[in-house]
């Protein structure tokens, strides 16, 4: 089965299973377990949850996602909001690329600007006119 019909068939199985959270639990629970006894049996047991391929892996991210839902709402979302907008503001401070988006100040060593690159702002502003007949 490719990746996205199994995407597709986890996010179905939780979203109907979601009236009944203690069912969806013991549900991706015993599946978790199957997951386990056969990643146990394979020469790598340790990639198991790596790459997300398995029905019940992407199951596993859905039920946390609901399970963490209103906690975010209620509690923690502001906090990460305002997390995020001072990361976003401190890598925008410095020059970022407009094609590839690497940034001098990025938390990614892969999207980071390695080379001194002198930079400028280039301000630029237009008009839109809409005429209706």
């Amino acid at each position: 089965m490719v990746v996205v019909p199994r995407v597709n068939v986890a996010s179905l199985l939780v979203v109907t299973l979601m009236g009944n959270m203690e069912y969806a639990t013991s549900v991706l629970r015993s599946l978790l377990f199957r997951l386990m006894e056969k990643a146990v049996s394979t020469k790598h047991p340790q990639l198991m949850l790596r790459r997300t391929e398995s029905v019940v892996e992407k199951m596993l991210s859905n039920w946390m996602a609901l399970s963490m839902y209103h906690y975010l709402k209620d509690r923690a979302g502001q906090s990460i909001f305002v997390l995020f907008k001072a990361i976003k503001y401190q890598v925008e401070k410095g020059p970022v690329d407009s094609l590839t988006h690497d940034a001098r100040y990025s938390l990614s060593e892969e999207r980071l600007l390695r080379e001194q690159i002198d930079h400028s702002f280039v301000v630029s502003s237009s008009t839109l006119s809409i005429f209706r007949s």
